[in-house]
């Protein structure tokens, strides 16, 4: 996953205190250097030159942008950093010798009464609220997939996003055999990737800061926010890698060494693609989220160069500059990942569905001549098949965990 999202790691702003990551509990190995001292005179510890592998670690550079990742939820092991090792984090067998040294210190001999009455029964939603955030995932994350979004494969050359059995998404698996169009405009994107190096390193593993730009976003201040946009994504990837494996596109790099990508090319398929799959979810699950009243991405796409259509189009077509995706692979993601968001703003929300369109990059005639994936989407193809009929989903009880996680992500947005 692109790690997009993280909550957890927004934490990690809050970890500034652990400044070349003094806090990192691995470090805690380091610590046992200190038995080096004795080794003053191995010429400066030559051994410990592989440590100078440790200054990645002055600031996690493999983690820029792991503000958003979603593993960061680990990082709630380092409230361990303001001296809790066991009230929240992890333990060890001295912490816990201590903790039995000092109740039978403390407490001495205990008859087995109990000292205080049981907590009052709680309403669902305040015993979810409670649980830490790996389990509030499951619960999440079995909700959001009980609203019906799965991926039909029993067709060889298509890949059919459906709601319950109404077809959403339909993407045709391409004839490789005349990329010749798609070659041509990976070439002419290469120009761009000095330009682009920062934002495509970045969004090897975070795409959600961007976003930030348009709204506040703060993992202390909008906690509710990061988990609805999360389980989206989630949601997002589970379905498109099922898409990705059915089709299984190959990637540019298999088919020309001239390519040459400047990062390193994926394992899975390439259509479509992850990184616009999940950025068009978040796009529209993101813009409901911060808009008065929530619209049809196909509205929203005249907004490609403002807040979050457009943010999510330059996500994708950084890919294409990077090297790892053809245009068309982006613009297959791009009309999944609206779909997927779009069925979760409508579960939410009772508005926002788009009808059924279907994708055939062999009969396209997309206009890649700026070579932006916004200008593609916001123009007319032949190779999309619009369907004007509206798919149902009822709207979630106002009672329901994920509706009430809707809710409190509004009230952060001031909505």
């Amino acid at each position: 996953m692109s790690g997009l999202g993280n909550q957890g790691n927004q934490g990690n702003q809050g970890n500034q205190g652990n400044q070349g990551n003094q806090g990192n509990q691995g470090n805690q190995g380091n610590q046992g250097n200190q038995g080096n001292q004795g080794n003053q005179g191995n010429q400066g510890n030559q051994g410990n030159q592989g440590n100078q592998g440790n200054q990645g670690n002055q600031g996690n550079q493999g983690n820029q942008g792991n503000q958003g990742n979603q593993g960061g939820a680990g990082n709630q092991g380092n409230q361990g950093n303001q001296g809790l090792s066991h009230a929240g984090s992890g333990t060890s067998p001295y912490l816990s010798s201590a903790l039995e040294m000092t109740r039978e210190g403390v407490f001495g001999y205990w008859s087995g009464t109990k000292s205080r009455p049981p907590r009052p029964q709680r309403s669902e939603f305040d015993a979810f609220a409670a649980l830490d955030l790996p389990f509030r995932d499951t619960i999440v994350d079995a909700q959001i997939n009980a609203l019906g979004l799965t991926v039909d494969t029993s067709d060889e050359n298509l890949a059919v996003l459906k709601l319950a059995d109404q077809p959403l998404v339909t993407l045709t698996r391409p004839d490789l055999s005349n990329l010749d169009e798609q070659l041509a405009h990976m070439q002419a994107a290469q120009d761009l990737r000095f330009d682009r190096m920062s934002e495509i390193h970045i969004q090897l593993t975070d795409i959600l800061s961007f976003f930030a730009n348009t709204a506040y976003l703060s993992i202390n201040a909008t906690p509710w926010t990061f988990e609805v946009i999360n389980a989206a994504l989630r949601l997002a990837y589970r379905l498109e890698m099922q898409a990705k494996l059915h089709l299984d596109v190959a990637r540019p790099i298999t088919v020309s060494h001239r390519v040459q990508p400047i990062i390193q090319t994926p394992s899975h398929g390439s259509l479509p693609s992850g990184h616009a799959t999940e950025s068009f979810t978040l796009a529209t699950v993101f813009d409901a989220l911060t808009r008065p009243e929530p619209q049809s991405p196909h509205v929203l796409l005249g907004l490609m160069d403002d807040r979050t259509m457009g943010v999510a189009a330059r996500i994708a077509d950084n890919r294409t500059i990077a090297g790892v995706h053809y245009p068309m692979d982006s613009y297959a993601g791009a009309l999944f990942g609206m779909a997927i968001g779009s069925v979760i703003v409508q579960a939410m929300t009772g508005t926002g569905l788009a009808g059924p369109v279907a994708f055939n990059a062999n009969e396209s005639e997309m206009a890649f001549d700026k070579f932006t994936l916004a200008a593609n989407l916001s123009s007319d193809s032949d190779g999309i098949v619009k369907d004007n009929t509206t798919p149902q989903i009822d709207k979630l009880s106002d009672d329901t965990i994920l509706a009430k996680m809707w809710a409190m992500a509004r009230a952060e947005m001031r909505l």
